[in-house]
């Protein structure tokens, strides 16, 4: 079997998704990334705004973070979503703890 070749059958006791839950998950992450990018472009475009650099970087991790939940919006259910698409997604979201931990560090020192 190739890495490309899956096995579609459920295991034993294995839940089918509820349709509701994963459009609330994808509603939340959807509002959470457009307020993170009001609050991003409010707080760049405002010449009275001031932060630092770090502050933008928690938020900017933040939105890549709620970017990478939506990668697979729409085909969370039904057939296989590209390999890649998938890998892509399981890089940035089990790369997102270390990222925050980076940049709440970098907000620390600043």
């Amino acid at each position: 079997m190739t890495s490309m070749e899956f096995d579609l059958k459920s295991p034993p006791g294995a839940v089918s998704p509820n349709p509701a839950l994963i459009t609330v998950f994808n509603t939340l992450q959807m509002a959470g990334l457009v307020l993170l990018l009001v609050v991003f472009l409010t707080a760049r475009l405002a010449p009275t705004v001031k932060r630092s650099p770090a502050w933008y970087n928690i938020i900017i991790a933040w939105i890549i973070s709620s970017s990478s939940s939506l990668l697979l919006m729409g085909q969370q259910t039904g057939r296989m979503p590209p390999f890649g698409l998938c890998l892509l997604q399981s890089m940035l979201i089990y790369a997102a703890p270390a990222m925050y931990d980076t940049s709440t560090l970098s907000d620390n020192r600043h």
